[in-house]
């Protein structure tokens, strides 16, 4: 190993951390794992990806009646009856054995980290994650209205497409080796950082990043070193108390008139509502909602519960009177 103008012996435990950045066959993510069952996996998860990827036109129509473990081949996380660890990054339902799969989200007061509002940490698979990030974002964030026909509408003062792509890249790209570290959001004043520890892969198409390429994600990664901190700074007026009074928008009181006092699914909810785009559905109208803590899962531990569902909270309810 060469470091300027000196030649010294490079350490196995160096190699082999190279080696596992290179990705590929080598990485942390394509190594199977012998005590991981497809049991251990969300199947629900999983047929969502195999949806999301035929909706896109990157997967066939006839990949939906396929076994799960003919679909896992097909993501590359099944190979000779073994699942790799990517397979648990992205369908697992435990992580005791994966403490990189963490989230860790915080709202400043100011634009230094003396004092914070709220902190919460998360462990799950990459969705269940991408979920609780986009409603921490519309929990803590403002919004800003425009005059469109009869209509008031209102969108973050950050497009939301904006941190979703961020957040995928982050999840995507991250070293996931490295058990210790973690994805980071951190929510101030005047900006949003949302971090991890990562390079840009030498092939982007891991196995983590193809299947979110087949749910049709765009993957953007800006990187300036081996062992550097991937940071994205999304700079804008952030309120210091944004949960205090939160504007709410004609499509989340669309949610909150729609459920009422009842308990229903979210294809119950878009029903009532005559939504058939459950991507524009969850965007758009359900995880708003539940981001100004106005509806609530039933299942809060579990995003995707295969009977999950929502109600009004007694915030909800006193907004829909």
């Amino acid at each position: 190993m060469r470091v300027e103008s000196v030649t010294t012996t490079m350490s196995q435990t160096v190699y082999n951390d190279l080696l596992m950045q290179r990705g590929g066959k080598y990485g942390w993510e394509s190594m199977t794992n012998p005590d991981l069952q497809i049991t251990d996996l969300d199947e629900n998860a999983i047929l969502r990806a195999v949806r999301a990827g035929i909706d896109s036109g990157r997967l066939p129509e006839t990949t939906i009646r396929e076994e799960i473990p003919a679909i896992l081949e097909k993501f590359d996380l099944l190979h000779n009856r073994q699942l790799n660890n990517a397979s648990a990054v992205l369908f697992g339902r435990k992580f005791y054995d994966y403490p990189q799969c963490l989230l860790r989200m915080a709202r400043f007061r100011g634009i230094n980290k003396d004092e914070f509002i709220d902190n919460q940490r998360i462990q799950g698979n990459i969705y269940d994650l991408l979920d609780a990030a986009m409603s921490f974002f519309f929990k803590h964030l403002s919004l800003s209205a425009k005059i469109e026909g009869l209509y008031r509408e209102e969108e973050l003062s950050i497009p939301y497409k904006a941190f979703r792509e961020c957040c995928i890249n982050s999840f995507a790209h991250r070293f996931y080796h490295r058990p210790g570290s973690s994805v980071s959001i951190a929510i101030y004043d005047n900006r949003v950082e949302i971090t991890n520890s990562g390079a840009f892969p030498t092939d982007i198409l891991n196995a983590v990043a193809l299947v979110f390429r087949n749910r049709n994600f765009m993957l953007m990664v800006v990187s300036s070193g081996l062992y550097s901190i991937i940071k994205i700074i999304l700079l804008g007026k952030i309120p210091q108390l944004p949960h205090s009074y939160p504007t709410v928008t004609p499509q989340v009181e669309k949610v909150l008139i729609a459920i009422g006092a009842n308990l229903f699914s979210a294809k119950e909810i878009m029903e009532r509502m005559g939504l058939k785009d459950k991507s524009n559905f969850l965007e758009n109208y359900l995880y708003p909602v539940i981001g100004l803590e106005m509806v609530e899962p039933l299942y809060p531990e579990q995003p995707k519960h295969p009977k999950q569902k929502y109600r009004l909270t007694e915030k909800g309810n006193i907004r829909l009177k």
